[in-house]
């Protein structure tokens, strides 16, 4: 059986890209009939043929994908993924200040006005495998999509 590149979808993942999957196993030769007898009788195949089509729909998901952000007490960062490299934006506030960024309306301020306590920086680095296995990778640690505003104002702030 083949390891998959990210991670197998779930059963319920599965559930809502069906029509999906029916393409996919069309165009591999299978069709309904071939499905349901290679669940019954090889089950190795049908997990190589899932996993195929996982890998499929999360390389798919994280082309689509540009930024991500982790926010936590004392620190707010979000990773910009470019063609060639990642760039990191960030704040952090020293451990026991009044920081805290789970809070929207510190975040708000923080960024807008950057007290002298917060340190603010930007950093890049080149992807150490692809990009999409770095995506990846930052979503196992807890980083979330997002729509890149928050990168955009803590880039700015950085440069203040």
């Amino acid at each position: 059986m083949s390891n998959p590149k990210y991670r197998d979808l779930t059963s319920d993942e599965l559930a809502l890209l069906e029509k999906e999957f029916v393409d996919f196993l069309v165009i591999n030769g299978i069709t309904a009939d071939d499905w349901v007898k290679i669940k019954e009788q090889d089950q190795e195949t049908s997990a190589s043929m899932v996993t195929a089509f996982s890998d499929v729909i999360m390389e798919g998901a994280l082309r689509k994908t540009f930024y991500l952000e982790k926010i936590d007490k004392h620190r707010i960062a979000s990773i910009h993924f470019q063609s060639e490299q990642m760039v990191l934006s960030a704040m952090e506030a020293p451990l026991g200040s009044i920081a805290d960024f789970t809070d929207q309306g510190f975040i708000k301020k923080a960024t807008a006005e950057a007290p002298s306590y917060l340190k603010t920086y930007t950093t890049s680095e080149n992807y150490p495998k692809s990009r999409e296995e770095s995506i990846y990778y930052f979503t196992t640690l807890g980083w979330l999509v997002s729509d890149g505003k928050l990168y955009k104002a803590l880039a700015l702030a950085s440069t203040k």
